[in-house]
This record gives structure tokens, sequence and C-alpha cells, in this order.
């Protein structure tokens, strides 16, 4: 009686993934054992199956506010920090599998190397180093015995017009390239106030930086439980820089890993410590003290 049970609850079950996916159990074990097998309705099993892994790491805003570019990464207590410098001016973010970011991080770190030696008087671009990472991305998910990334990347820097340009790169290893990106986060994007606040910023209403960033940190630490801290990076080029043909615009860039007691104490805007960090850090004034000041209230790299 019993073995009759469990046969009756397999099949049962059968009935049930057929009705669900349109395939049968067979099936589906059949077309996602490779990467480049289509199963009956035109999809690439192995390919979602990396998506949604990638889906699975933290939430990762990106936008342009005021020539100014803004990169927010929430750390859950399971992660480690997910924003890196790669060149000078250069830097990617990524949500996922935390080898095959690592993985990409060294590739897009040789390609920008490699771009250096060329061309020693021209700062590498983003472009370019997306592009590299994309065709990385794409040949292991065509198989051949490899497997697709499970990441999505978020290359950021200057553009060749000195203005912030922002990729990502998903497992497939296509590029999209916009103002703004939300990744990561297992469908947690698709959150109203995320919505909402990435409208207001595209349409002036967040006007400074400042507001852009502490309205992420806030949401962070009032919607998300398991946050301990935000990454933030800002970043934008030199306007006193004088423009010349073979000379590269200067970087200035602001690198915090942001807390809950970095706001102020209605968690509206940035604590004044923070503020003072940020403005020093993205100052055309070269004033180290200020920066030296601001740098030993809070956790910050300065780049140029």
């Amino acid at each position: 009686k019993r073995k009759k049970i469990i046969i009756m609850l397999l099949h049962l079950l059968c009935l049930f993934i057929d009705r669900v996916s349109g395939l049968s159990l067979r099936e589906t074990i059949q077309f996602d054992r490779e990467a480049y097998v289509y199963d009956p309705r035109g999809r690439v099993l192995q390919l979602e199956y990396a998506e949604r892994a990638a889906d699975n790491g933290g939430l990762i805003f990106s936008t342009v506010v005021q020539d100014v570019g803004i990169i927010c990464a929430f750390i859950y207590r399971n992660e480690t920090k997910k924003i890196f410098q790669v060149d000078d001016g250069n830097f990617i973010a990524y949500t996922g599998l935390r080898s095959d970011g690592a993985s990409l991080l060294d590739r897009g770190r040789r390609a920008a190397a490699s771009e250096r030696l060329s061309f020693p008087e021209k700062r590498p671009l983003p472009k370019r180093i997306a592009r590299t990472l994309a065709d990385t991305m794409h040949a292991a998910a065509r198989g051949g015995g490899n497997r697709a990334y499970g990441v999505h990347l978020l290359i950021a820097g200057l553009s060749q017009q000195e203005r912030p340009e922002l990729f990502t790169v998903h497992p497939g290893g296509n590029i999209h390239c916009s103002h703004h990106h939300v990744l990561g986060g297992s469908g947690q994007s698709k959150n109203s106030k995320i919505s909402s606040l990435l409208s207001s910023s595209m349409e002036g209403d967040c006007t400074t930086p400042e507001q852009v960033i502490a309205s992420l940190t806030k949401m962070a630490f009032c919607d998300y439980d398991a946050v301990i801290t935000v990454q933030v990076l800002a970043f934008r080029r030199d306007r006193n820089q004088k423009k010349h043909k073979l000379s590269s615009p200067r970087v200035f860039a602001w690198l915090a890993d942001l807390r809950r007691d970095d706001l102020t104490h209605d968690l509206n805007n940035l604590h004044p410590r923070a503020l003072a960090s940020l403005t020093a850090a993205l100052s055309d004034d070269d004033d180290a003290a200020q920066a030296d000041a601001a740098l030993s209230d809070i956790s910050i790299s300065k780049a140029q």
C-alpha cells in the first residue's frame, strides 16, 4: 500500500510539473543539461538558471545626478563589499555568485592594464571594459565545457565626453547602457518605493547627489532588516582641469561604507560628518587638511 501511495504521489507531482511548465519532467531534465540546447519553448534553461543565481545577490542601484555618478550596494550579514576600483577612474560592482564576480573583476583589471600599456596617454573607457567582460561572459554562456557566470556586472566610469557612464552586463553577455540601473534583489527591485525614487531622480525631484544617497541609505535600513551597511560610490571629473586632446581628466571619487548612524536622527539626510567627507572628496579645491579630517570620521577611500 505504501508503494502504491508513493507511486501515485510521484505521478501527481509529474502532472503538476507538466501543467506549470508545459514540459514533462523528462523533457526538463533533458534540455537543462547543456547551455547550447534549446527546449521546445525556445528557452536556454542553463542561462535562465544563471540569471536566477545573479538575481539572488543583494540590491545594487546606480544613477547619475548633476554629472555625478552614484552607485549604492546593500551589504547583508553574509556578504562582503561589492564595489571595486578597476583602474584610475573606472569601477565595477557585481551581485550574484562571489567567485564568479571575483574572476570577472580580475579579468576587467587585466583588460584595463593592457589598454594602459597600449595607450599610456589615455584612460581606459568603461565601454571598452564592458565589451571585454561581455565577450568573456558570452563565451562562457555558449557552453564548450564552461557554465554561464551567475552575476550581474555594473561598470562605471567617465565616457569619452567626460561624463559619468554606467553599463550593465548580464550572464548571457548582453550590455545595457543607461543612467539608471537596479540589479539583484530576487525581484525586490520591483518595490514601489524603489521605482518612485528612481523616477523622482530622473525627473529632478532629488536635486542633489546627497539627497539621492540619503534616500537610498534610509530605504536600506528601514525596508531591509538584513542590511548591515550600504556601500556608496560617488564620482565625477575634475571640472577645473583644462581639456587637452592627449590628457585624461582626473576623477574624484568617494567610496564609503555607511551605517545607520551616518544619517541624521530623522534618517532623511546625511550626518554632517558624512556630508563633509563627501564634499571634501568631490571638491575641486585640493584641500588635503579638510579631506584628512573627514577620513578620520568615516571609512572612505579617495581616488584621483
